[in-house]
């Protein structure tokens, strides 16, 4: 049988008994420890017995009084069933007893006493004479004193029916009712308004239609207004109002169409449908039947059919005239001695990049006495095209440069070819007289993607001397087109103002510097140049390489000849993608195509 401890106190710390009286001198004993282990689990179970039964007990309390609070809603709502139930039938039993007694019983008692008559006729006709009398006179008096209590009764039921009746009529006869201003214009009722406003809008909508000076103005020109209750399909409109004051003036009138540009009135003609088909050819001659085209004019454009004083109605042919007119002319600067493109736009207040857009020309030729560009002329009735358009346009590729040291400086050589990728892009363009204002991207969708061309370019110390490889001549210049060389497909000279050689190719084909120098200008927009580089060899010797879509080197950096220095682009006023190469020596441009090799 197991042994019980207990701690005993006074014996010293640590000390423990049994149940024989043996003294354990050490507590920390493998014994102990598990003896203290079994009190300690006992004492848990005990604990979790008792928090068990407690949540078993209270469980039980709420589950009774959640059946009681169950029980009690069920009775109460059995009886409110049955009171409901008992007012229904108390209600059904009301119902029978009025239709008893004042329906069903007279009923009844007038077919009772309907018998009885019939007998007491026969009786007064079977005895006849004075009987007969008193039968009618009494039948008579009885009958008029029943008839007056049927339509007592009959009065009390009908009468509140039709008085609910008269209301709901009395009522939606009102409702369309409404208040307005009576209007007196020339001793005359020309209508009713719901304001002053609306009178005061038709006035001045007459005035409109009124363009000549032959017009009667009416005696009594001052319009007297009166409250008054009106129904709502009373009201006039302005336009009506419009007619009705122009007819109550006392000028000669006539049906016509009256055109109308930004609310203001041009003119009014009998011919109403040349006038539209005039109106509508103007807008025909900018469309071009796209999908998704909408074609307007600029300005809001009506044709309104009305009551017109004689002296407003014109020939259409005056009205196509005014159509056809300038809002505003063309005006022209021609360029005095000392003139600058700077120094026209500030003359005239305007920006400098307007002026270029004007006159793309005016940076690279600007002589005197030549016409430049204000502002174009501006036509009245403008039209205005917005259509979605959708076109293919080249991805530029990216050059990327490869230093190999195990080439000396100046040596490139393309080891993947650049491709220029594609990519769809749907826009929406407006144009206001054939001239695109504005254009808003959609949508853009790559179809091919740009192949990224990679030059290895020498970065090895440059040798003291011009390589013969290199594609020198007696000049000293190379060719600085590179991939294959493109073509010339302008000389200098090709046109007036042509300073240079065009060297047309791919978008992105390298470009080399011709030979080694300085560069001076390294410039991202140069105007017609656009992207742009300026190398300076000394001795007053320049070359110029234009159009670029990337620069490659900074103005400061020295360049060894055939260093790649640009991407070739269509920057600038450029119709497509070339280098325009130039060579200036102090001043005087020289013929490329004679120094290069």
């Amino acid at each position: 049988m197991p042994m019980a401890l207990k701690f005993v106190r006074g014996q010293g710390d640590g000390q423990a008994e049994s149940g024989e009286g043996q003294k354990a001198d050490n507590t920390h004993s493998p014994d102990n420890k598990s003896k203290w282990l079994v009190n300690y689990k006992d004492r848990l179970y005990r604990l979790s017995y008792y928090t068990g039964v407690q949540l078993m007990r209270f469980g039980k309390r709420i589950r009774r009084h959640a059946v009681a609070a169950v029980l009690d809603a069920q009775d109460w709502l059995l009886e409110q069933s049955a009171e409901t139930r008992e007012r229904a039938a108390y209600a059904r039993i009301s119902l029978r007893r009025t239709l008893e007694q004042e329906f069903f019983s007279p009923v009844r008692a007038f077919r009772a006493r309907v018998k009885e008559l019939r007998a007491e006729y026969d009786s007064a006709k079977s005895q006849g004479g004075d009987q007969m009398e008193s039968f009618l006179a009494a039948t008579s008096q009885e009958l008029w004193a029943e008839t007056r209590k049927v339509l007592g009764i009959t009065f009390n039921y009908v009468a509140p029916l039709g008085a609910a009746a008269l209301l709901f009529v009395t009522i939606t006869t009102v409702n369309s009712f409404s208040f307005g201003l009576k209007v007196e214009y020339n001793s005359k009722v020309v209508g009713y308004v719901r304001s002053e406003a609306d009178f005061e809008v038709a006035q001045a909508e007459m005035k409109k239609r009124i363009i000549y000076e032959d017009y009667i103005q009416p005696e009594d020109a001052v319009p007297r207004f009166t409250m008054a209750i009106v129904n709502d399909k009373d009201i006039i409109s302005t336009n009506d109002l419009t007619d009705r004051l122009i007819e109550s003036s006392g000028n000669e009138l006539q049906e016509a169409y009256g055109l109308y540009i930004d609310n203001q009135f041009m003119g009014a003609t009998t011919d109403g449908d040349s006038l539209l088909e005039n109106l509508n050819a103007r807008l025909e001659e900018y469309s071009t039947g796209a999908k998704d085209e909408k074609v307007s004019f600029v300005k809001d454009v009506q044709v309104r059919e009305g009551l017109y004083p004689l002296t407003s109605i014109v020939d259409l042919r005056n009205i196509e005239s005014e159509l056809d007119k300038d809002e505003s002319e063309e005006r022209i600067y021609t360029v005095q001695k000392g003139d600058a493109p700077t120094l026209i736009a500030q003359k005239y207040d305007m920006r400098y990049s307007d002026l270029k857009e004007l006159n793309p020309e005016i940076e690279t030729e600007l002589f005197v006495g030549q016409e430049v560009l204000i502002s174009r002329s501006v036509p009245f009735l403008g039209v205005q095209v917005t259509k979605t358009v959708t076109e293919t346009e080249d991805i530029p590729y990216e050059i990327e440069q490869v230093t190999d040291n195990s080439y000396n400086e100046g040596f490139t050589k393309v080891s993947v070819k650049g491709q220029t990728g594609e990519k769809e892009v749907t826009s929406q363009i407006t144009y206001v007289d054939g001239v695109e204002t504005e254009r808003i991207v959609l949508d853009s969708r790559v179809v091919k993607e740009p192949v990224t061309q990679k030059v290895i370019v020498g970065g090895n110390k440059p040798l003291s001397y011009i390589p013969t490889s290199g594609g020198t001549n007696n000049g000293g210049f190379i060719w600085p087109v590179g991939g294959n060389g493109g073509y010339v497909s302008c000389r200098i000279w090709g046109y007036s103002g042509h300073t240079g050689v065009d060297i047309a190719s791919q978008p992105g084909t390298p470009i080399y510097a011709a030979a080694a120098g300085q560069v001076v200008t390294a410039q991202y927009w140069g105007g017609a140049y656009g992207h742009y580089v300026k190398i300076s060899h000394g001795n007053g010797l320049y070359t110029l390489y234009a159009h670029n879509s990337k620069l490659y080197v900074n103005p400061g950096d020295y360049v060894e000849q055939g260093q790649l220095i640009a991407a070739m682009g269509r920057t600038g006023r450029a119709t497509g993608n070339h280098c325009h190469f130039e060579i200036i020596n102090n001043g005087r441009y020289l013929d490329p195509l004679q120094y290069v090799g």
